[in-house]
């Protein structure tokens, strides 16, 4: 018997196929997805930039620059002047990202941007959303610079900035063209052109983490939380047995002949109540996904162990011969790690691991490695906090190597991802639950929002030439 998501996921994909989804849900599914991810480090070799939580570093992505029209002169931020080649550095980035996130969402980046509609607003185009982005994410810097020198905060850029200036190095090497062809088709400028605006991202990025850093979660707001919203962080298992309805299909059989074929899956439901540990399927550690007749019946309040129903779903021509279980809070652990990763054909993650046993065979000789071999990482010293199974899915057997009852601070093991990268991990300990590091990153990424708009709802943006599409509709700052 099977016993995964997946095939609970299948279960509840069937049951909305009654239901016609539009790009629109799919973006706000994208983007409530993300904000559960924000903390979770993905075990990857990284071929991209530096991103640190909502100030981006370096660019994305090789030849994915398209450069503003020249029409763009000025904005002002607070009455200061942003030139165009500030405006452009930040118009670029946000191409650069949007390239990576919606690509599946109809964006064409071959194509110019001023010509293809926005996807969640119709009255504007791709450019004008992108130039929106810019601007906010300006207003952004702008706001945390004043408030990082308000508080006296220096920071560390210089050190930053090398290792900023190093990343872009290797991805010019690593796409085979000159670091002054990679500037320029990246950004439109010339390093020594936007080395300013990176260093004010940097300053601004850390001074984001240090008050992100003093963020007080305790655990009893995540307590509280959990309290308020269980269905989103709790698991089910249960049996489950799927009668389709035969001989009709929604949109165009008629109710009547839908409603006589349900009758006739309800009674088989039914019949197999009485035998559905045998005969049905058993689903375990199945969270919450979408808002189906399934998914209410048993996340219910009132629902107990050993509760049967049989349910219909109309809509998608389908009855549900269902037993219960339990319910239960999602106690999946998490581990912290550090990793040295590299897709380098030449490298060998054995010898790799060999050279760190041959030396003194610390955490502090660890780290080493991992600045010697590992190449364009957004994770500092390459330490992954809070990594659950699902995180390192791509590497086969990881998970069951971290999760083990045995495990111990300072073990190691060299493998292999599917795609070819090769990884050795140095383990440093358990983390808390997985359901506790969500709760914890809502509860920071709505501080952190909280924050920035305190920061930001004071300052004004004018476009004295009338370039802004976005601000016109909008009404003006």
């Amino acid at each position: 018997m099977a016993n995964k998501n997946s095939k609970e996921t299948q279960h509840q994909s069937n049951a909305e196929e009654g239901r016609v989804t539009t790009r629109y849900d799919r973006k706000l599914q994208r983007r409530e997805e993300e904000a559960l991810r924000q903390k979770k480090r993905k075990m990857a070799v990284m071929g991209t930039g530096i991103v640190i939580v909502a100030i981006c570093i370096v660019a994305v992505a090789f030849l994915i620059y398209a450069k503003v029209g020249e029409s763009i002169s000025y904005i002002k931020i607070d009455d200061k002047s942003i030139s165009r080649s500030e405006f452009n550095y930040y118009y670029n980035m946000a191409v650069n990202e949007g390239a990576a996130t919606y690509s599946s969402y109809g964006l064409d980046t071959t194509k110019p941007l001023d010509q293809q509609q926005y996807i969640l607003d119709n009255s504007i185009t791709w450019k004008d959303h992108f130039e929106q982005m810019a601007t906010e994410q300006i207003v952004r810097v702008k706001a945390m610079l004043k408030d990082a020198e308000k508080n006296n905060f220096k920071g560390d850029v210089e050190e930053e900035y090398k290792r900023n200036v190093q990343t872009i190095a290797d991805m010019a090497k690593t796409n085979k063209v000159s670091e002054k062809e990679y500037y320029e088709k990246t950004y439109g400028d010339a390093k020594e052109d936007i080395e300013e605006y990176v260093k004010e991202n940097i300053l601004a990025s850390q001074w984001y983490e240090e008050v992100s850093d003093k963020q007080d979660i305790t655990d009893e707001a995540i307590e509280e939380y959990y309290n308020e919203n269980k269905m989103d962080y709790d698991r089910v298992s249960y049996y489950i047995s799927t009668v389709t309805a035969e001989g009709v299909t929604v949109g165009s059989s008629s109710d009547a002949e839908i409603e006589t074929a349900m009758a006739l899956a309800r009674t088989k439901a039914e019949a197999q109540l009485n035998s559905i540990e045998s005969s049905g399927e058993l689903i375990e550690n199945a969270g919450k996904s979408g808002k189906t007749v399934l998914v209410e019946w048993l996340f219910a309040d009132e629902r107990k162990k050993d509760d049967t129903a049989v349910l219909d779903d109309t809509g998608s021509a389908l009855c549900y011969a269902v037993k219960f279980c339990k319910r239960e809070r999602n106690e999946e652990p998490s581990a912290d790690f550090y990793a040295v990763m590299t897709n380098d054909e030449k490298a060998d993650e054995n010898k790799i691991l060999e050279e760190w046993k041959s030396g003194e065979k610390t955490e502090e000789s660890f780290i080493k490695l991992v600045d010697k071999y590992t190449q364009n990482t957004s994770v500092k010293d390459g330490f992954f906090e809070g990594t659950v199974a699902d995180d390192v899915a791509n590497v086969p057997g990881l998970s069951d190597w971290l999760f083990d009852k045995d495990r111990k601070e300072g073990d190691t093991v060299a493998m292999t991802s599917d795609d070819g990268g090769k990884f050795v991990i140095y383990y440093k300990g358990e983390n808390e639950p997985g359901y506790k590091l969500q709760i914890r990153a809502s509860l920071l990424n709505t501080a952190m929002q909280d924050y920035i708009k305190k920061l930001t709802d004071p300052i004004k943006v004018a476009d004295p030439n009338g370039v802004l599409k976005y601000l016109s509709q909008a009404g003006g700052q």
